[in-house]
Protein backbone atom coordinates (compact mmCIF):
# COMPACT_ATOMS: atom_id res chain seq x y z
CA UNK A 1 0.00 0.00 0.00
CA UNK A 2 1.15 3.21 -1.00
CA UNK A 3 2.70 6.04 1.67
CA UNK A 4 0.47 8.65 0.18
CA UNK A 5 -2.11 8.54 2.71
CA UNK A 6 0.18 9.20 5.44
CA UNK A 7 0.81 12.47 3.91
CA UNK A 8 -2.84 13.76 2.92
CA UNK A 9 -2.29 16.67 5.39
CA UNK A 10 0.87 17.90 4.08
CA UNK A 11 -1.01 17.70 0.98
CA UNK A 12 -3.77 20.01 2.19
CA UNK A 13 -1.52 22.15 3.42
CA UNK A 14 0.12 22.71 0.41
CA UNK A 15 -2.93 23.17 -1.16
CA UNK A 16 -4.20 25.82 1.06
CA UNK A 17 -0.60 27.38 0.39
CA UNK A 18 -1.46 27.69 -3.41
CA UNK A 19 -4.79 29.17 -2.51
CA UNK A 20 -3.06 31.90 -0.71
CA UNK A 21 -0.95 32.95 -3.69
CA UNK A 22 -3.90 32.51 -6.02
CA UNK A 23 -5.56 35.00 -4.52
CA UNK A 24 -2.84 37.09 -4.12
CA UNK A 25 -2.13 37.14 -7.38
CA UNK A 26 -5.65 37.94 -8.08
CA UNK A 27 -5.75 40.81 -5.38
CA UNK A 28 -2.81 42.21 -7.20
CA UNK A 29 -3.93 42.09 -10.95
CA UNK A 30 -7.26 43.74 -9.49
CA UNK A 31 -4.67 46.89 -8.70
CA UNK A 32 -3.44 46.43 -12.10
CA UNK A 33 -6.70 47.04 -13.36
CA UNK A 34 -7.58 49.94 -11.32
CA UNK A 35 -4.19 51.38 -12.43
CA UNK A 36 -5.45 51.07 -15.70
CA UNK A 37 -8.82 52.50 -15.11
CA UNK A 38 -7.13 55.71 -13.61
CA UNK A 39 -4.73 55.65 -16.46
CA UNK A 40 -7.55 55.68 -19.31
CA UNK A 41 -9.65 58.36 -17.66
CA UNK A 42 -7.02 60.63 -17.14
CA UNK A 43 -6.54 59.71 -21.30
CA UNK A 44 -9.99 60.39 -22.11
CA UNK A 45 -10.19 63.70 -19.69
CA UNK A 46 -7.50 65.04 -21.91
CA UNK A 47 -8.60 63.97 -24.82
CA UNK A 48 -5.46 62.30 -25.96
CA UNK A 49 -6.35 61.15 -29.94
CA UNK A 50 -4.97 57.22 -28.99
CA UNK A 51 -7.46 56.71 -25.93
CA UNK A 52 -9.33 53.74 -26.21
CA UNK A 53 -12.69 53.48 -27.26
CA UNK A 54 -15.29 52.79 -23.81
CA UNK A 55 -12.95 55.38 -22.07
CA UNK A 56 -14.82 57.77 -19.57
CA UNK A 57 -17.15 57.60 -17.05
CA UNK A 58 -20.13 55.51 -17.93
CA UNK A 59 -19.03 53.48 -20.67
CA UNK A 60 -18.40 50.26 -21.37
CA UNK A 61 -14.41 49.22 -20.23
CA UNK A 62 -14.44 46.01 -22.41
CA UNK A 63 -11.55 44.77 -24.82
CA UNK A 64 -12.80 41.64 -26.80
CA UNK A 65 -10.07 41.20 -28.78
CA UNK A 66 -7.14 41.52 -25.79
CA UNK A 67 -9.55 38.71 -23.77
CA UNK A 68 -9.80 36.37 -26.70
CA UNK A 69 -5.98 36.53 -27.39
CA UNK A 70 -5.13 36.25 -23.62
CA UNK A 71 -7.46 33.09 -23.75
CA UNK A 72 -5.36 31.80 -26.45
CA UNK A 73 -2.46 32.00 -25.14
CA UNK A 74 -3.07 30.27 -21.78
CA UNK A 75 -5.02 27.67 -23.34
CA UNK A 76 -1.78 27.07 -25.49
CA UNK A 77 0.14 26.93 -22.60
CA UNK A 78 -2.45 24.54 -20.34
CA UNK A 79 -1.47 21.02 -18.99
CA UNK A 80 -2.59 19.10 -16.68
CA UNK A 81 -6.07 17.51 -15.74
CA UNK A 82 -8.08 20.68 -15.46
CA UNK A 83 -10.80 20.60 -18.11
CA UNK A 84 -10.11 23.31 -20.28
CA UNK A 85 -13.29 24.77 -20.71
CA UNK A 86 -13.09 25.20 -16.70
CA UNK A 87 -10.18 27.04 -17.49
CA UNK A 88 -11.64 29.63 -19.55
CA UNK A 89 -14.83 29.60 -17.10
CA UNK A 90 -12.29 31.07 -14.52
CA UNK A 91 -10.95 33.48 -16.72
CA UNK A 92 -14.08 35.11 -17.97
CA UNK A 93 -15.37 35.70 -14.45
CA UNK A 94 -12.27 37.56 -13.97
CA UNK A 95 -12.40 39.24 -17.40
CA UNK A 96 -15.88 40.37 -16.93
CA UNK A 97 -15.38 41.34 -13.52
CA UNK A 98 -12.27 43.26 -14.30
CA UNK A 99 -14.35 45.25 -17.03
CA UNK A 100 -17.12 46.05 -14.33
CA UNK A 101 -14.48 47.16 -12.06
CA UNK A 102 -13.91 50.12 -14.33
CA UNK A 103 -17.31 50.64 -15.58
CA UNK A 104 -20.74 49.86 -15.58
CA UNK A 105 -21.93 46.87 -17.70
CA UNK A 106 -25.52 44.76 -18.10
CA UNK A 107 -26.13 42.49 -20.72
CA UNK A 108 -29.57 41.94 -22.50
CA UNK A 109 -29.97 38.48 -23.73
CA UNK A 110 -32.32 37.19 -26.99
CA UNK A 111 -35.42 34.82 -25.39
CA UNK A 112 -36.91 33.18 -28.89
CA UNK A 113 -37.74 29.64 -28.78
CA UNK A 114 -34.89 28.28 -26.68
CA UNK A 115 -34.05 31.41 -24.14
CA UNK A 116 -32.06 29.30 -21.61
CA UNK A 117 -29.41 28.30 -24.16
CA UNK A 118 -28.75 31.86 -25.56
CA UNK A 119 -29.02 33.02 -20.85
CA UNK A 120 -26.63 30.29 -21.00
CA UNK A 121 -24.22 31.14 -23.21
CA UNK A 122 -24.35 34.72 -21.97
CA UNK A 123 -24.00 33.78 -18.45
CA UNK A 124 -20.93 31.77 -19.31
CA UNK A 125 -19.02 34.20 -21.16
CA UNK A 126 -19.95 37.17 -18.97
CA UNK A 127 -19.80 36.24 -15.96
CA UNK A 128 -22.12 35.33 -12.59
CA UNK A 129 -22.26 38.73 -11.62
CA UNK A 130 -23.05 40.70 -14.75
CA UNK A 131 -26.77 41.63 -14.44
CA UNK A 132 -28.63 39.99 -17.01
CA UNK A 133 -32.23 40.94 -18.52
CA UNK A 134 -34.49 38.94 -21.22
CA UNK A 135 -35.67 40.41 -24.43
CA UNK A 136 -38.54 38.82 -26.60
CA UNK A 137 -37.02 39.50 -29.84
CA UNK A 138 -33.76 40.14 -31.01
CA UNK A 139 -34.71 43.13 -32.23
CA UNK A 140 -35.74 44.71 -29.03
CA UNK A 141 -31.76 43.86 -28.10
CA UNK A 142 -30.63 45.99 -30.65
CA UNK A 143 -32.64 48.71 -29.71
CA UNK A 144 -31.79 48.71 -26.04
CA UNK A 145 -27.93 48.37 -26.63
CA UNK A 146 -27.65 51.37 -29.10
CA UNK A 147 -30.17 53.48 -26.07
CA UNK A 148 -27.08 52.38 -23.68
CA UNK A 149 -23.53 52.87 -23.96
CA UNK A 150 -22.73 50.25 -21.25
CA UNK A 151 -25.00 47.89 -22.62
CA UNK A 152 -23.95 44.48 -24.37
CA UNK A 153 -26.16 42.41 -26.37
CA UNK A 154 -26.75 38.67 -27.39
CA UNK A 155 -28.69 37.57 -30.55
CA UNK A 156 -29.36 34.54 -32.78
CA UNK A 157 -26.90 33.85 -35.39
CA UNK A 158 -28.76 33.97 -38.52
CA UNK A 159 -28.02 29.99 -39.36
CA UNK A 160 -27.86 27.49 -37.13
CA UNK A 161 -30.30 25.28 -35.32
CA UNK A 162 -32.65 28.19 -34.28
CA UNK A 163 -34.40 30.39 -36.76
CA UNK A 164 -33.25 34.36 -36.70
CA UNK A 165 -35.53 36.90 -37.21
CA UNK A 166 -33.24 39.41 -39.38
CA UNK A 167 -31.95 41.64 -36.88
CA UNK A 168 -29.08 42.55 -38.61
CA UNK A 169 -29.57 44.64 -42.02
CA UNK A 170 -30.43 48.00 -40.35
CA UNK A 171 -27.66 47.59 -37.76
CA UNK A 172 -25.75 49.84 -38.98
CA UNK A 173 -28.00 52.57 -39.83
CA UNK A 174 -29.68 53.02 -36.37
CA UNK A 175 -30.23 56.07 -34.68
CA UNK A 176 -28.12 56.89 -31.17
CA UNK A 177 -25.27 54.91 -29.60
CA UNK A 178 -23.31 52.27 -32.72
CA UNK A 179 -23.78 49.00 -31.89
CA UNK A 180 -21.22 46.91 -33.16
CA UNK A 181 -20.80 42.82 -33.57
CA UNK A 182 -17.62 42.14 -31.12
CA UNK A 183 -18.04 38.51 -30.24
CA UNK A 184 -19.46 34.76 -31.85
CA UNK A 185 -20.71 32.45 -28.95
CA UNK A 186 -19.94 29.59 -28.01
CA UNK A 187 -16.32 31.33 -28.45
CA UNK A 188 -14.96 27.42 -26.98
CA UNK A 189 -16.27 24.36 -28.17
CA UNK A 190 -15.70 20.57 -27.64
CA UNK A 191 -15.64 19.15 -31.28
CA UNK A 192 -17.92 16.42 -29.93
CA UNK A 193 -20.26 18.23 -28.43
CA UNK A 194 -24.17 18.10 -30.32
CA UNK A 195 -24.38 21.30 -32.29
CA UNK A 196 -26.38 24.39 -29.74
CA UNK A 197 -27.06 28.09 -30.23
CA UNK A 198 -24.80 30.30 -31.92
CA UNK A 199 -25.09 33.98 -31.05
CA UNK A 200 -23.30 36.91 -31.58
CA UNK A 201 -22.72 39.79 -29.33
CA UNK A 202 -23.15 43.39 -29.97
CA UNK A 203 -21.57 45.77 -27.89
CA UNK A 204 -21.31 49.93 -28.14
CA UNK A 205 -17.16 49.79 -28.83
CA UNK A 206 -16.01 49.56 -32.26
CA UNK A 207 -14.31 46.10 -33.20
CA UNK A 208 -10.54 45.62 -31.89
CA UNK A 209 -8.49 42.88 -33.14
CA UNK A 210 -7.51 39.58 -31.50
CA UNK A 211 -5.16 38.12 -33.89
CA UNK A 212 -6.74 35.41 -35.53
CA UNK A 213 -10.97 36.78 -36.75
CA UNK A 214 -13.60 37.16 -39.17
CA UNK A 215 -14.88 40.36 -40.63
CA UNK A 216 -19.01 40.42 -41.06
CA UNK A 217 -20.30 42.69 -43.60
CA UNK A 218 -23.48 44.15 -44.52
CA UNK A 219 -23.82 43.93 -48.04
CA UNK A 220 -26.41 46.09 -49.62
CA UNK A 221 -27.46 44.76 -53.67
CA UNK A 222 -29.52 45.78 -56.48
CA UNK A 223 -31.73 43.31 -56.54
CA UNK A 224 -31.58 39.27 -56.27
CA UNK A 225 -28.98 37.36 -57.21
CA UNK A 226 -26.92 33.57 -56.83
CA UNK A 227 -24.31 33.86 -53.88
CA UNK A 228 -21.66 32.98 -56.72
CA UNK A 229 -22.33 36.16 -59.05
CA UNK A 230 -22.66 38.07 -55.02
CA UNK A 231 -19.37 36.57 -54.37
CA UNK A 232 -17.85 37.56 -57.31
CA UNK A 233 -18.76 41.05 -57.16
CA UNK A 234 -17.19 41.29 -53.96
CA UNK A 235 -13.85 39.76 -54.64
CA UNK A 236 -13.59 42.54 -57.71
CA UNK A 237 -14.38 45.56 -55.19
CA UNK A 238 -11.55 44.32 -52.94
CA UNK A 239 -13.09 41.53 -50.62
CA UNK A 240 -11.43 38.00 -52.28
CA UNK A 241 -12.42 35.14 -49.36
CA UNK A 242 -15.70 36.60 -48.89
CA UNK A 243 -19.15 34.61 -48.33
CA UNK A 244 -22.58 34.87 -47.97
CA UNK A 245 -23.61 33.56 -45.00
CA UNK A 246 -27.11 34.18 -44.99
CA UNK A 247 -29.58 36.60 -46.68
CA UNK A 248 -32.52 39.03 -45.28
CA UNK A 249 -34.87 42.37 -45.95
CA UNK A 250 -34.07 45.61 -44.36
CA UNK A 251 -37.16 47.63 -42.64
CA UNK A 252 -35.87 50.22 -44.21
CA UNK A 253 -35.04 49.41 -47.67
CA UNK A 254 -36.55 46.67 -49.84
CA UNK A 255 -33.52 45.33 -51.69
CA UNK A 256 -31.80 42.54 -50.47
CA UNK A 257 -29.19 42.85 -47.90
CA UNK A 258 -26.57 40.09 -47.25
CA UNK A 259 -24.92 39.08 -44.03
CA UNK A 260 -21.27 38.46 -45.59
CA UNK A 261 -17.98 37.04 -43.62
CA UNK A 262 -14.63 38.02 -44.88
CA UNK A 263 -10.94 36.56 -43.38
CA UNK A 264 -9.08 38.46 -41.02
CA UNK A 265 -9.35 42.16 -39.49
CA UNK A 266 -10.82 44.74 -41.12
CA UNK A 267 -10.51 48.31 -39.09
CA UNK A 268 -13.78 50.84 -39.04
CA UNK A 269 -11.87 53.43 -41.15
CA UNK A 270 -10.97 50.80 -43.87
CA UNK A 271 -10.78 52.69 -47.37
CA UNK A 272 -12.61 49.57 -49.35
CA UNK A 273 -15.54 50.58 -46.77
CA UNK A 274 -15.73 53.81 -48.48
CA UNK A 275 -14.96 53.60 -51.95
CA UNK A 276 -17.32 53.80 -54.70
CA UNK A 277 -18.77 50.13 -55.42
CA UNK A 278 -18.35 50.64 -59.58
CA UNK A 279 -17.36 48.53 -61.39
CA UNK A 280 -19.73 45.73 -59.93
CA UNK A 281 -23.61 47.04 -60.55
CA UNK A 282 -24.59 44.10 -58.12
CA UNK A 283 -23.26 45.24 -55.11
CA UNK A 284 -25.15 49.07 -53.97
CA UNK A 285 -23.49 49.45 -50.65
CA UNK A 286 -20.99 47.73 -48.26
CA UNK A 287 -20.79 48.38 -44.62
CA UNK A 288 -18.99 47.01 -41.61
CA UNK A 289 -21.63 45.10 -39.06
CA UNK A 290 -18.41 43.91 -36.76
CA UNK A 291 -15.52 42.30 -36.46
CA UNK A 292 -15.58 38.75 -33.65
CA UNK A 293 -12.30 36.59 -32.69
CA UNK A 294 -12.61 33.37 -33.90
CA UNK A 295 -14.02 30.32 -31.99
CA UNK A 296 -11.43 27.60 -30.53
CA UNK A 297 -12.04 24.04 -30.50
CA UNK A 298 -10.74 22.93 -27.67
CA UNK A 299 -10.02 18.74 -28.75
CA UNK A 300 -8.09 21.18 -31.80
CA UNK A 301 -4.18 23.05 -31.58
CA UNK A 302 -5.01 26.44 -30.13
CA UNK A 303 -2.61 29.32 -31.85
CA UNK A 304 -0.32 31.03 -28.78
CA UNK A 305 -0.87 34.54 -30.65
CA UNK A 306 0.38 37.52 -28.45
CA UNK A 307 -2.75 39.96 -26.98
CA UNK A 308 -2.21 43.21 -28.99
Amino acid sequence: MSDNSNSLPELRHKIDQIDDRLQDLIVERTAVVLEIAQAKAQQAAQNKPNAEAGDGPGRLAMRPGREAAILRRLLSRHQGALPKKVLVRLWRELFSAKTRLQGPMTACVFGGSEPLAYWDLARFYYGSNTPLAMAESAHDVVTKVTQNGSMIGVVPAPFGSVPAPDWWPDLAVRTGVRAWLIAKLPFVFDGNETAGPVAFTLAPIPPEASGDDTTVLCVRTTGDGADGALVAALAELGWPGAKVVATGHSAQRKAPVHFCETPGFVDVNDARLTRPVAPSDLVSEIGLLGVYANPIELNAPVPSGGAP
